[in-house]
């Protein structure tokens, strides 16, 4: 799309009763080389160009402040800049004078598809069965995110679809089951008592872990979840899964993990020598669904989040060491993000939503959030920023293991 303004003041000489607040006129863009070139979009007519302090700030939240041209489809250097011209329509007999504004284009030669697989962890509650409303969530969070991704990435195309799960493993089920069970026995002495004598409790427990031991030590969900990730890639490794996709996402039941979104960078022990298996990223992903009190995964932007992080981007803004994601996202929330300047294309590319740091957030009016913020948002709250677009240009172009920053 291409986004007009077209800018004018009141003249001061003017008794302000009298001056222009706005008037109709046609407007083009085109190439900028030559003012005969053919129109990039349809030609805009009979619209009304209003005053630019006269707009309040919904209006101008709703991207109602520039007149915007849908529809361009524009191929690797074929303009290096464009014209717009804006012809106020009068009716009296002189020769109607042509305004024109130019702007120079940026290119980049990148032309790049995303392909990502996804698969079920078939454990826990999905040990026996996927059940039909899982695998219909997953499709429609697999389309959904298909959208949110090529929307925000540079990239032409993006598809998600299944790839075969590995045998239900029994063992494995056995032991992440047991391990989950104690976990959560124990947050369920926690709502019970006070937090001294769960850490009383917890000193305990890893006590008796100790040789000779009595018990396990208790894992944390996510040493479960490091467990379950890792017997999956090894299947998907085993069987060559790689080889079809860019990355896979790795589906597992939230109700039993409680965890939503993560990436996996190469493991340690293969990165002296990476093959391209174990280079490559995996995402593991929980389902969360409507009615369960967390955001549904098909509606937030978790897995394009995710999918960034596969591709370089850290969180913005980054967690230090010493602090939680939490206490950072909790600074930021109800905010709008400098650096974050664009539309939100709709899938047919005939309309768009204004997210802008300048402008506002069309789709909401609560706040305009990175895509990397280190809280889970919603879909609307989002939009990627300038400097995570331009090294997402850079970093589409390289091999996993040579992604920056």
């Amino acid at each position: 799309m291409i986004r007009t303004y077209p800018k004018w003041r009141p003249d001061p000489d003017i008794a302000t009763g009298w001056r222009v607040q706005s008037f109709p006129a046609h407007m083009r863009v085109r190439p900028g080389a030559s003012i005969e070139a053919p129109l990039l979009a349809p030609e805009k007519r009979d619209v009304t160009v209003r005053r630019p302090d006269m707009f309040s700030p919904t209006e101008r939240r709703m991207a109602e402040n520039s007149v915007n041209f849908f529809g361009w489809t524009p191929k690797f250097e074929e303009v290096a800049s464009v014209r717009t011209e804006v012809e106020p329509i009068r009716e009296c007999d002189a020769v109607t004078r042509i305004f024109s504004g130019y702007e120079n284009i940026r290119w980049d030669p990148l032309e790049r598809d995303l392909n990502i697989g996804y698969v079920f962890a078939r454990v826990g509650p999905w040990y026996d069965y996927l059940p039909q409303n899982v695998v219909k969530e997953v499709a429609l969070t697999a389309e959904r995110s298909e959208d949110y991704i090529e929307q925000l990435f540079p990239v032409q195309s993006v598809r998600l679809s299944e790839t075969p799960a590995p045998p239900a493993d029994p063992d494995l089920n056995e032991k992440l089951v047991a391990e989950i069970e104690k976990i959560y026995q124990f947050e369920m002495l926690a709502e019970t008592f006070s937090p001294d004598t769960m850490d009383t409790l917890r000193a305990f427990n890893d006590f008796l872990a100790k040789p000779p031991a009595m018990t396990e030590k208790i894992s944390k969900r996510g040493i479960v979840r490091a467990k379950l990730l890792n017997a999956v890639q090894e299947h998907l490794i085993a069987n060559n899964s790689y080889e079809r996709f860019d990355l896979v996402v790795i589906f597992m039941p939230y109700e039993w993990i409680k965890l939503l979104g993560v990436t996996i960078t190469p493991r340690i022990d293969q990165a002296d020598n990476p093959t391209r298996e174990a280079a490559q990223p995996f995402i593991g992903m929980s389902l969360s669904k409507a009615l369960t009190g967390v955001k549904r995964t098909a509606n937030n932007g978790a897995i394009a989040h995710e999918v960034g992080h596969a591709f370089g981007l850290d969180h913005m803004p980054g967690v230090p060491p010493d602090t939680t994601t939490t206490a950072v996202a909790d600074l930021h929330e109800g905010t709008r993000w400098e650096g974050i300047e664009g539309m939100r294309i709709a899938p047919d590319g005939r309309s768009g939503k204004n997210k802008s740091y300048e402008d506002g957030n069309a789709e909401t009016d609560l706040e305009l959030l990175p895509l990397m913020y280190p809280r889970t948002q919603p879909k609307e709250n989002q939009f990627i920023s300038k400097d995570h677009y331009l090294l997402l240009l850079r970093n589409l172009k390289k091999d996993f293991v040579a992604l920056s920053p």
